[in-house]
């Protein structure tokens, strides 16, 4: 399969883009580092449009705007799913995979920006699954994973390996998985 990951460079993006290559699947990365502010509509804009002409199967949407989340950037992964779906949508073929965060389900008791930005990937997910169940969309929501942004919180923690075989459950599941929740045992 053909997948394209955002944020690949570190933590959860970095696991999932080397466990995909380990499984055989050609990979392409899209970051800062390799040419690619999401923040910048343009730069998105030119990902999307690569994404579409090239044919990619898989969009793994990870890469979140840890170093600047205000104003708009912190929805960043919301506008590229939603503007996937559009792209893809009907396709039975296409899957878009977000990374979200159990911290969205605290927003009813807890308002911060970052799970503000991650339950507006739930509530749009569950929206483009109404209009139209293709593109397949998942939001993966893990609890605490073991990366650089959550050192020094002593919960416990999953690692970005096992993160990274979960998109891959997903991505070879016979039938379509909507949304996971994942946390430490």
């Amino acid at each position: 399969m053909k997948i394209a990951i955002t944020g690949h460079t570190s933590g959860i993006g970095l696991a999932i883009y080397e466990h995909a290559i380990t499984q055989g699947h050609t990979v392409t990365g899209f970051s800062r580092q390799s040419g690619y502010d999401l923040c910048d509509l343009t730069s998105r804009q030119k990902m999307i449009e690569i994404l579409v002409q090239e044919n990619y199967d898989i969009l793994v949407n990870n890469a979140y705007p840890y170093a600047n989340p205000s104003g708009m950037n912190g929805f960043m992964q919301t506008a590229i799913m939603n503007e996937m779906w559009f792209r893809w949508r009907g396709n039975r073929d296409k899957t878009i995979i977000t990374i979200g965060s159990v911290s969205a389900d605290h927003v009813k008791n807890h308002f911060h920006p970052y799970s503000v930005h991650k339950k507006s990937i739930d509530d749009t997910a569950k929206q483009l699954r109404l209009a139209n169940p293709y593109p397949q969309v998942t939001v993966v929501k893990p609890s605490w994973v073991d990366t650089k942004i959550a050192i020094g919180s002593d919960a416990p923690k999953i690692s970005p390996q096992q993160v990274a075989l979960i998109i891959d459950t997903i991505i070879e599941s016979p039938v379509k998985i909507l949304d996971i929740t994942v946390e430490s045992r």
